[in-house]
């Protein structure tokens, strides 16, 4: 058989390919990062100001609990459009959200105490980002009125689509609340191709054997 220069893939091999990358990108870029938290960089601690006494009216602070934190749950970076009412040049003003979903987070003993991870949005800012519970935290771009009153939990970190950290609060009253820090790292993503890719994917390697014949 004779050696044949390398030559250009026909153009409707080159479509079927292109097509090919360009659904699995699409594909990539719909769903969440699934991060894992490493639990020797991350744990949640119960601090509380309330006084406790004893029968003999010896009172004191509640001592301190923290807890090891474990488990995964799913980023989700998108681009969301907010109504202004205080700008009238402005109909909409456009922020990059990030949103915490399929939790799946072990807190131990601190979950029996009331903790719960975040699950309200926060705004991102280049690799930073923070969120509030409070509903007033965004008033201004809701284009109505708000009221809130309470203690609200907040958090912040950077994540840079590998790494996530963040620290944050989890408040049970005014008097007491939960601390946390964690660091989680992206999962591999699967590498199994997904079924809308499949049709272009053997389109193309049929493309591919019958340029092989032709070629021998």
């Amino acid at each position: 058989m004779n050696d044949l220069a390398p030559t250009a893939p026909s153009p409707r091999l080159a479509a079927l390919l292109a097509a090919a990358v360009l659904v699995g990108v699409a594909a990539s870029e719909a769903h969440a990062v699934t991060l894992r938290i490493d639990p020797a960089h991350s744990s949640v601690t119960y601090d509380s100001h309330v006084l406790i006494c004893d029968p003999f009216f010896n009172c004191g602070p509640v001592v301190p609990q923290t807890f090891a934190l474990s488990g995964r749950f799913d980023a989700t970076l998108q681009r969301e459009s907010f109504p202004v009412s205080f700008f009238p040049e402005l109909s909409a003003i456009e922020l990059d959200i990030i949103r915490f979903s399929a939790i799946d987070v072990d807190a131990g003993g601190a979950a029996t105490l009331g903790f719960t991870f975040p699950t309200y949005p926060g705004v991102v800012d280049g690799p930073a980002f923070g969120g509030n519970e409070n509903p007033c935290s965004l008033f201004f771009l809701q284009g109505s009125s708000c009221f809130s009153i309470g203690a609200f939990g907040n958090f912040s970190g950077t994540f840079d689509g590998t790494v996530l950290t963040m620290n944050g609060v989890d408040p049970v009253s005014f008097l007491d609340a939960f601390t946390f820090t964690l660091v989680a790292t992206a999962e591999p993503p699967s590498a199994v191709p997904l079924p809308g890719t499949l049709p272009l994917l053997a389109g193309a390697l049929l493309g591919v054997a019958a340029l092989r014949r032709r070629r021998s």
